[in-house]
């Protein structure tokens, strides 16, 4: 399972599914709940994530992923992201976990669900927020049709070249609310 992944494009192939993680298929921000936690372990600890967010959020989302892995088990899911996710895999369409919190956090959330065919996530080097995570999106499906859910302002790019736009929070018109 890999961003590397192409997703079939001929013209009778199933419409893949996008799902952002943070606040739409969980209830939580992995990336802010896992810093805060990181942060409480000790003074050191706060230091430390303070220094990490000085040098960038990116390199800070690296640094916590590594130092303090997710763990899903701890996770609770939206419900109603999870039947959309269902009926997606019923209809054999792909469904593809994406999301701007670093690809270690996105991993270990999409080995624990086991429901994803792939993932899209940040790393140190780049970010998978809004365009970034566009035109991944864009590359994975070589420009095909895809449908997305996500929640928050920084999907609007996403929503504007979706076929359906699906959110589980903020709601801009033309996005259809789930829920």
């Amino acid at each position: 399972m890999g961003e590397t992944q192409i997703l079939a494009t001929v013209a009778n192939a199933p419409v893949p599914l996008f799902v952002d993680l943070d606040d739409t298929l969980a209830t939580t921000d992995v990336t802010v709940g896992t810093m805060r936690a990181h942060a409480l372990q000790g003074p050191m600890a706060a230091l430390r994530t303070l220094f990490w967010l000085v040098k960038g959020k990116s390199v800070a989302k690296a640094m916590v992923a590594r130092a303090l892995p997710v763990n899903p088990a701890n996770l609770s899911w939206k419900p109603e992201v999870i039947a959309a996710i269902n009926t997606a895999r019923a209809e054999g369409r792909p469904v593809i976990l994406a999301s701007a919190s670093h690809w270690r956090h996105v991993n270990r959330v999409a080995k624990h669900l086991g429901i994803f065919d792939g993932v899209i996530a940040s790393s140190a080097k780049s970010s998978a927020k809004g365009r970034g995570k566009l035109v991944r999106i864009l590359a994975m499906t070589s420009g095909g049709p895809f449908d997305y859910i996500g929640d928050a302002r920084a999907d609007i790019p996403i929503w504007a070249a979706a076929r359906n736009a699906l959110s589980v929070g903020y709601c801009p018109p033309n996005v259809i609310k789930l829920g």
